[in-house]
């Protein structure tokens, strides 16, 4: 951090902060900002409308000032300083002083990048996906407090007994002293308390009582106080000083007082744990919400007494105060303050923290990560969702509408392009190319190049609309690679992103499930889908429903462009469930993971079939050559019990219906197909240019479909293209394993398992995805 450090203090402006900063030469800017009473007030609808004009405000001054870290000690005049930082994109830090956090502690540490907590306890009460940015550094009091004077408290009190009373004369300071201090919220109360007990207190005590910002004695003819006040004797009277806030001689008072009347605020708790000092600890009940109560209970010292305000009378309050007084002794041999030294290292322990969180977030990192999710999570209903608008709509009719929600995807990634050549520009850096990166780029440029020597020596080369086509199948989900890979995203983003892509999978699963037995594939024809029981052709829409060959069975497509799509996704989507490692989502991810596998088995895609069988293999593998623990609570025995499970339903489908798994005729168009694409690349081994072979090529000409995505890229890129494709992959699974993240190479392997019998790569909702996933962790900032 900067040797110079600049701050600035944003709070209310009816607080003492503001003074406090002056004092210090601390920037304050205050803003408007409420509170939620925990009683009936008109201030609580009035404050909802003040929070947006602090957001605002906070907006502003933040924007101005430039931050690199916010630093929040709760309290809702953070909340606003705090959404808007979170929203610029700033590195937020808090601090929960409190056993139980707060409702502002609650609703700003979902956007915190460290949460500081006051103890073990306060990280318990804390939801468990919170706890892992969590930090115990205990609470920080002032330093100079532990540094005070007996003698220099004696002569402040003299000073001030002459200057307020005109009792020099009459000073003394009987022992016991009693430091009673009524806090701000709850000050009233125990104020009242004191003054109705003075004639009885200062018969044998000295008492200094803080009273709180304009919460003194009013100087009024009649008041009670005042009457008891008279009472007491001159000698009395002189024992009695009353102050409503107490500044740098706050210090010599402790180190006088021999115990303390207090509520059990968290500031108040960790300074009386840090100087060892006893305590009659009166919590605030009456408009809280239990803090308190909480904080006294777990106070470190046990020679404390805790009495209840709501049944506390004038008689117990003298009468607990006397047999405290009279028991002090006693109570100091026998006290523990255990806390003391975590306390009076609080600060040090905050400042690490503070230290340790990297300087500021990017904006556009901030931006790119939302896109990021977004995309995730809709691409499962890309296939559905581009039929139902397209031709359910009817707005396919509309010039160029079809294209931009076709293509929706590519916008997305094509924003995210942008965002990252701002990154860099903003930067003033060039991104730092490893092996992978240009092997990805050369493969890219590879098929550039072998499009340009086309038009130099074919007699008739490919149009640029199929190089785009081409490109468009081969590279787009590479293009995704690189671009989150160079956003050098963190842990915690990167574990939004994988989250976001198994919300985003269970919802389509889910969906998928209604489409198929609820709303049934024959109704998808009133969503635009077309009334045909075939694949995909061009520029028409998808077929409401794929069949078993010679049987009338409908395949299981649901969101998905077909059976083979979603039988892909769900080969990529399944490891993913064995990353949830909260114990109580075992209940949910059981019948999640077994209607991912039924879902798998009616598609009947059996290339899906043999990559879920290669994914868990390669789960298991990992539990037994690397000793990898893919889950706390999931073990080896669920990947043997999906394994073995994968290999009973097929034996159980074969033995039923032994066709739908054979299928004799489509296993021979496949091979057919096969030779097909093996027949081209012997005879062109240079390749016949992008978009000349899969999906593409549909659109130019006569169609080549080798029913393989490694035969299609060697057919359009020759035996080079393929070498690039195929060490890209290797190079991918290299750095999967030495990050030693199993889970993800196992997708990744079912899902190239399958890229053997099937064209993949092509849908986008597969390609997109994992591509997507793949980089976030093999992201940058974390590659070894």
């Amino acid at each position: 951090m900067d040797s110079n450090p600049e701050f600035l203090y944003i709070g209310s402006n009816s607080g003492l902060e503001e003074a406090f900063c002056k004092q210090h030469n601390i920037a304050f800017k205050a803003i408007a900002t409420g509170k939620l009473r925990r009683y009936f007030s008109f201030k609580n609808f009035i404050d909802w409308f003040r929070l947006p004009i602090g957001i605002l405000q906070s907006f502003i001054k933040i924007s101005r000032f430039k931050p690199d870290i916010i630093f929040s000690k709760g309290g809702f005049v953070a909340v606003p300083p705090v959404l808007a930082g979170w929203f610029l994109g700033k590195r937020i830090i808090i601090h929960e002083s409190d056993f139980t956090p707060g409702l502002a502690t609650r609703i700003t540490a979902r956007m915190a990048d460290k949460i500081c907590v006051s103890s073990e306890k306060t990280l318990e009460n804390l939801p468990h996906k919170l706890r892992e940015k969590a930090v115990v550094t205990y609470s920080p009091i002032r330093n100079e407090l532990t540094k005070g004077d007996k003698e220099s408290a004696i002569q402040f009190l003299k000073k001030e007994a002459s200057k307020k009373r005109n009792t020099a004369d009459k000073f003394e300071i009987k022992s016991p002293v009693i430091l009673i201090m009524g806090g701000s919220t709850g000050a009233e109360r125990l104020n009242e308390m004191v003054w109705k007990s003075l004639p009885e207190l200062l018969k044998k005590h000295t008492i200094i009582h803080v009273t709180g910002k304009g919460k003194g004695v009013k100087d009024n003819t009649g008041s009670p106080v005042l009457t008891k006040l008279s009472e007491c004797s001159g000698a009395e009277f002189a024992r009695y000083f009353e102050f409503e806030y107490i500044g740098d001689e706050l210090a010599d008072i402790y180190a006088l007082a021999d115990f303390a009347i207090c509520r059990a605020g968290a500031g108040t708790v960790a300074e009386l744990n840090a100087l060892c000092l006893p305590a009659i600890l009166i919590p605030l009940q009456i408009g809280s919400r239990g803090d308190q109560m909480e904080n006294a209970l777990n106070v470190g010292s046990k020679a404390n007494a805790i009495l209840d305000e709501k049944t506390l009378t004038h008689d117990e309050f003298i009468d607990e105060i006397n047999s405290f007084a009279a028991e002090l002794q006693e109570k100091r041999k026998k006290e523990n303050f255990p806390l003391r030294e975590n306390i009076l290292s609080a600060a040090k322990n905050i400042s690490k923290v503070v230290l340790s969180v990297p300087g500021h977030k990017s904006i556009l990192n901030s931006f790119a990560l939302f896109l990021t999710i977004a995309l995730l999570i809709l691409l499962p209903f890309h296939a559905f969702g581009t039929v139902f608008l397209n031709y359910g709509l009817g707005l396919e009719e509309i010039l160029g509408t079809s294209v931009i929600i076709s293509m929706w995807k590519e916008g997305v990634l094509i924003l995210l392009a942008l965002l990252l050549g701002l990154k860099f520009l903003k930067e003033k850096s060039l991104p730092k190319l490893d092996l992978l990166d240009k092997v990805i780029l050369g493969y890219i440029l590879f098929g550039l190049v072998h499009y340009l020597i086309s038009l130099l020596l074919v007699s008739e080369p490919a149009s640029l609309s199929q190089l785009i086509w081409g490109a468009r199948y081969d590279y787009i989900f590479l293009v995704a690679f690189l671009i989150i890979r160079h956003f050098r995203f963190e842990k915690k983003d990167i574990k939004k992103i994988f989250k976001a892509a198994i919300i985003g999978g269970i919802w389509g699963l889910g969906i998928s499930y209604i489409i198929h037995y609820l709303l049934t594939p024959e109704n998808l024809t009133l969503f635009g889908f077309r009334n045909d029981w075939s694949t995909w052709y061009p520029g028409q829409s998808l077929a409401f429903c794929q069949r078993i060959e010679n049987q009338e069975l409908c395949r299981m497509s649901g969101t998905f462009a077909g059976p083979n799509q979603l039988g892909a996704y769900l080969v990529l989507l399944y490891p993913l469930f064995f990353m949830w490692k909260k114990k109580r989502t075992k209940i949910i991810l059981l019948p999640i993971m077994i209607a991912a596998f039924f879902a798998l088995f009616i598609t009947y895609s059996r290339g899906a079939l043999i990559g879920m069988g290669v994914a868990l293999i390669v789960l298991m593998t990992s539990k037994i050559l690397f000793k990898y623990e893919v889950h706390k609570y999931l073990k080896v025995k669920y990947f043997a019990f999906g394994f073995i499970g994968i290999i009973v339903l097929g034996l159980i489908l074969f033995f039923v219906s032994g066709d739908m798994l054979i299928r004799p005729e489509s296993t021979s168009e496949h091979l057919s197909a096969w030779l097909i694409g093996i027949d081209e690349i012997i005879r062109h081994p240079l390749g016949q240019g992008l978009g000349s072979a899969g999906p593409a090529s549909y659109r130019f000409g006569t169609p080549i479909i080798p029913e393989s995505w490694y035969l299609q890229v060697g057919v359009e890129l020759g035996l080079v293209g393929l070498a690039f494709f195929l060490t890209t992959l290797g190079l991918i699974a290299k750095a999967l394993i030495r990050k030693k993240h199993f889970i993800l190479l196992a997708s990744f392997i079912g899902v190239l398992t399958i890229c053997f019998f099937l064209h993949t790569l092509e849908d986008s909702a597969v390609s997109i995805t994992l591509f997507i996933l793949l980089g976030s962790v093999l992201n940058k900032a974390t590659a070894n």
